[in-house]
């Protein structure tokens, strides 16, 4: 299959401009990043421009993206998901955090399901117990032996 130079310069300024969207930069970010003028990136974007392979280097570093992959029809909208490395730790960090949230929640229904609903019950009766408590009078200590219980000593 032939492609036309005018279609690979559309197809090149397209994945550009996707691909800088993508990643949400501005024309000035994406300008300051490779160190290109604004004007050429807006160029080169317009499809008035062609480029070097310096340039097609510098812009494919600066939008993270192998230099080939400005070259596909339509690469961005196939939603082709870019297996770097970094993107592979990203994958394993999610896949890792919920390995340990699935393993907290299954311990702690665990932990509820045994006896703690059992402790935890206890625990309510105790400050039952202990507002029962209030509400009896106070108990005041008793002078006198006999109503105490003790007998006196005779001397």
């Amino acid at each position: 299959m032939t492609t036309k130079p005018l279609e690979i310069r559309s197809v090149f300024a397209k994945n550009v401009k996707e691909q800088r969207k993508n990643l949400g930069f501005t024309l000035e970010k994406l300008a300051e990043l490779t160190g290109l003028a604004v004007q050429t990136i807006n160029d080169i974007e317009g499809c008035r421009r062609w480029v070097s392979d310096t340039t097609i280097t510098k812009l494919s570093s600066a939008l993270q993206i192998e230099s080939y992959q400005l070259f596909i029809a339509d690469f961005f909208c196939q939603k082709i998901i870019i297996d770097t490395p970094t993107q592979q730790l990203l994958d394993l960090k999610k896949k890792i955090l919920k390995n340990v949230d699935s393993q907290i929640e299954t311990q702690f229904g665990d932990f509820l399901k045994s006896g703690f609903n059992a402790k935890l019950a206890e625990t309510q009766k105790f400050p039952l117990q202990q507002e029962d408590r209030k509400k009896a009078p106070p108990h005041k200590p008793v002078k006198d032996k006999a109503k105490r219980g003790i007998k006196p000593v005779n001397k």
